[in-house]
């Protein structure tokens, strides 16, 4: 029997509770002309959703009342900014002070509007400039400030006020330049649904007439005619419109991440003066999704006061809201693909890309993740080249990849702490949570055998294994917390203190970040040594108060009593004494170990992370002479990861110096052979997660 292959797309995973999808506490939202109409209207929406608001005006003098008045009746965080949206700089300013304010932003709405005066000849040319100055450029200087930081953030969500005006020819009224800019507003916003299909959905909401001060002074014939040409023959309350916008900005909206196709429209109805019988437009998709109920406001608040206007309708059932359209893009989630784009580790030395089934939550504590930014270790590349480390062993191929960050696509029912579109740094191994759990035999830990790592669209892990980033920390200094944390359990086993005197051998990735969480310690000195004059420079930058180039070993020498040899001349060059309390091994040559050990102090510490040959001389007399506590130190233990992303957010150690190189998705071989090379300009290079 031949089974044919559907091309049917997987249902998405939702929230047991429609309510739950509509919930806002913890998002912050701008809303731009916020003091009056739409604006404030949306804003107590979505403040009784339970979302920080920081609304915007211009000349309105009630403005910081009504921030205040939010907040007390809704329990949130709300402030009045002051902001001309005709001014880039003020714009920008103002999205920088609320992100100072709130910790972040989630959500702009570009509402701010005026109407123009008079039709495209008879408008004056200041009036026409100002038209065009709050209604196209302030959405635009609006998006702009807003889309960087939530491309910095990874995510976020931008949603415009255009109108119906921009899709038609509106009349009695003559107003060219309003007209023109809606619709300016609405390509604008499918254009940069397309353009931030990697980081933030876009959305465009287009009202039809509605009952507001910028329509509350037109005569009483011209009202008659927009009467009229309404099937319901009045205009909306913009109360109706805060279930639209809700919907939009919250997580019910599943046309959430990146790959953007189809806009859905709401159907909407409004006849126009040439042809009576017949709608200007009559275009819809899905007859059924979000329609709006006839039905008017209501003014108890249940349920976030939405049940009343998120009802479903009949064809028949049409309400103002057949003068609106809503756009909503990234209709196909991203996160419906049927595949999983990863790069695989086949057998040594042979590696390559495939399409692998997206993963499914398989524990109520799952999360899915889709991966933005993946750093390469030297354990990658080991696995690559040699295809083992100790006792594990590839033998079927692995997905590669375990320093990552990501933004939350899917939770499990148990799942409480994090929700979709949360930004996490991803601790790549599950163990058993009993004691030193590093040690764990039953680890899944990312790309270790026979696990497979992060360099996918998608990876599952638990919950409690992911930590939220700080609202200023990038994706890449999500991923680069994975090393952190490695040098984090370094100095914990070495246990660093405060006035001590530290040494750590290798100035690559792991070495530099030793050095610098020592000094975040308060280590009186750290001193690193490497065979590379540029890394002991930048290390010399970087967090190590001097280093020490060795120079090569005389013909003849033996290497052992070489060792030994530089051991005495570093306690001579840098007034170690007896030598340091602790040495830090990060680099795994054998002629590291043994300077090493010839170097710490009696009773001193030395820690072995670095991994070379499997077999190595070690100078065993001496460690046993001089009393050294000798450990070794494996992947991290509880409290490594939080404390690693509080030396980046905190400012104590700047990992993004560290990137000298990055690669997208598609050119991940190419990074892999550049850190295989192992070339002294290269110290830590970084993948971008698949963006198609």
């Amino acid at each position: 029997m031949v089974h044919k292959q559907s091309i049917r797309r997987p249902a998405p995973a939702l929230p047991d509770s429609v309510f739950k999808m509509f919930q806002m506490h913890g998002k912050v939202v701008i809303i731009t002309g916020g003091s009056g109409g739409i604006g404030y209207q949306v804003s107590r929406a979505l403040a009784e959703a339970g979302a920080d608001i920081a609304l915007w005006y211009n000349n309105s003098p009630q403005a910081d009342q009504l921030a205040v008045s939010l907040a007390d009746e809704f329990g949130v965080k709300s402030k009045a900014y002051k902001c001309s949206v005709q001014n880039f700089d003020e714009v920008q300013a103002a999205t920088e002070a609320v992100v100072r304010d709130f910790g972040r932003l989630d959500v702009m709405i570009a509402n701010a509007g005026v109407p123009s005066k008079a039709g495209g000849l008879d408008d004056k040319l200041e009036d026409w400039q100002r038209v065009v100055d709050v209604d196209f450029s302030g959405a635009y200087y609006s998006a702009r400030a807003a889309g960087a930081i939530f491309r910095k953030q990874g995510s976020g969500n931008m949603i415009f006020t255009a109108s119906m005006s921009g899709h038609a020819a509106n009349v009695p009224q003559q107003q060219a330049c309003y007209n023109a800019c809606k619709a300016g507003v609405i390509h604008l916003a499918k254009s940069l649904a397309v353009e931030w299909a990697g980081f933030a959905r876009v959305n465009c909401v287009s009202p039809g007439y509605v009952d507001t001060a910028m329509s509350g002074d037109c005569p009483f014939e011209m009202k008659e005619e927009w009467y009229s040409l309404t099937p319901l023959k009045r205009d909306a309350d913009p109360r109706e419109l805060k279930g639209v916008y809700l919907y939009l900005a919250s997580d019910a909206n599943l046309a959430k991440q990146h790959v953007v196709r189809y806009f859905l429209r709401l159907e909407m109805k409004f006849y126009t003066k040439l042809q009576p019988k017949r709608p200007a437009w009559d275009l819809y998709i899905f007859w059924t999704v979000h329609r709006i109920s006839a039905k008017p406001p209501v003014e108890k608040a249940d349920n976030f006061g939405v049940q009343e206007r998120l009802g479903i309708a009949s064809r028949r059932d049409v309400s103002c809201f057949n003068n609106f359209q809503v756009l909503i893009p990234n209709l196909i989630m991203d996160n419906l693909q049927q595949t999983n784009p990863s790069f695989v580790l086949r057998a040594v030395k042979d590696v390559g890309f495939e399409d692998r089934p997206v993963p499914t939550l398989k524990d109520p504590w799952d999360v899915r993740v889709q991966i933005a930014q993946t750093g390469i270790c030297g354990s990658d590349v080991h696995y690559w080249q040699r295809g083992r480390i100790g006792d594990f062993v590839l033998e079927s191929p692995i997905v590669l990849g375990h320093e990552s960050s990501g933004t939350v696509v899917e939770v499990g029912s148990a799942v409480k702490n994090f929700k979709i579109g949360d930004r996490v740094a991803i601790e790549p191994g599950v163990p058993c949570r009993h004691g030193s759990y590093n040690l764990c035999p039953d680890t899944v830990f990312a790309a270790t055998p026979p696990h497979d790592g992060t360099l996918s669209k998608y990876y599952i892990t638990q919950a409690d294994f992911c930590y939220p980033l700080a609202s200023h920390m990038d994706l890449e200094e999500g991923a680069l917390v994975e090393p952190v944390a490695v040098a984090v359990q370094i100095t914990k086993v070495g246990n660093v203190r405060p006035n001590q005197t530290i040494v750590v051998f290798g100035c690559g990735p792991i070495g530099l970040l030793c050095q610098a969480v020592s000094k975040a310690y308060s280590a009186r000195k750290v001193i690193g040594v490497d065979i590379s004059q540029s890394r002991a420079d930048f290390a010399r930058t970087f967090g190590a108060d001097d280093v020490f180039v060795p120079p090569p070993k005389p013909d003849g020498k033996d290497s052992c009593a070489w060792s030994e040899e530089l051991a005495r001349i570093m306690k001579e060059k840098f007034d170690l004494g007896e030598g340091p309390d602790v040495v830090l091994e990060a680099t795994g040559a054998e002629a590291c170990i043994q300077t090493g050990v010839h170097l710490t102090k009696k009773g001193g510490t030395y820690v072995q992370a670095g991994m070379g040959r499997e077999n190595v001389v070690f100078p065993i007399t001496t460690a046993c002479i001089r009393d050294l506590t000798i450990r070794g130190s494996i992947r991290y233990t509880v409290g490594c990861y939080p404390t690693a992303v509080d030396l980046i957010s905190s400012g104590k150690i700047d990992v993004k110096r560290l990137i000298t190189n990055r690669y997208k998705f598609e050119q991940a071989e190419d990074a892999f052979e550049l850190v295989r090379q192992g070339k002294e300009s290269v110290i830590k290079v970084i993948i971008e997660g698949v963006t198609a």
